[in-house]
């Protein structure tokens, strides 16, 4: 399954919490279609936990297989990540290893260093900078400059050989102090 042309493609479902922040870019889409008519769509992915409004660009397809996912996001124009509650968010590293450009939520620390980081997208914190930021995005060749960013970002510190490396440094780093600390230790009670 490939994304239509003009497709945006978010990830759909949150915690009860998090409900009242994630209606927020339903409207912001809304009425960026409405400010800019076009041919762009907002598909969604994942968990049906809240109502999806009614609006003939915007399409609920479920769960989707990782496959079908991987393929969704090769295919957006725009991968939207509205969550504040994100941990590591290895959704958007799979949007940005598709060369999909991330527009994510300002009220997620993990999205914000994401995209600072890589370069590969924006953030908003309200329709304003939501609009600016997707209208933007949507030019082919920032999407494409944006997208390449991502690719490289993702694929330079997510690949296995390079967490397994940085996870040795750091555990060899911790093993150095715990020494040095335990010497110390043994040095002040003798």
């Amino acid at each position: 399954m490939t994304s239509p042309p003009g497709a945006a493609l978010s990830r759909y479902g949150a915690a009860a919490s998090a409900r009242r922040i994630m209606l927020r870019p339903f409207s912001c889409f809304a009425k960026f279609k409405k400010a800019f008519p076009s041919d762009l769509r907002l598909l969604l992915t994942g968990k049906d936990d809240m109502p999806v409004p009614s609006h003939p660009d915007i399409e609920f397809l479920g769960f989707v297989s990782e496959e079908e996912k991987l393929s969704l996001m090769a295919g957006a124009r725009v991968f939207v990540i509205p969550s504040p509650n994100e941990s590591f968010s290895i959704v958007t590293l799979e949007a940005m290893a598709q060369r999909t450009p991330v527009l994510a939520s300002s009220k997620s620390e993990v999205l914000v260093d994401h995209i600072k980081s890589s370069g590969a997208g924006c953030v908003y914190q309200d329709y304003k900078s939501f609009a600016a930021a997707l209208h933007e995005m949507l030019s082919d060749e920032k999407r494409v400059e944006l997208g390449n960013r991502g690719r490289e970002y993702a694929v330079a510190w997510y690949r296995p050989e390079h967490v397994r490396e940085s996870l040795r440094v750091a555990i060899e780093s911790s093993v150095e102090v715990i020494t040095y600390k335990t010497q110390l230790i043994e040095t002040v009670s003798t």
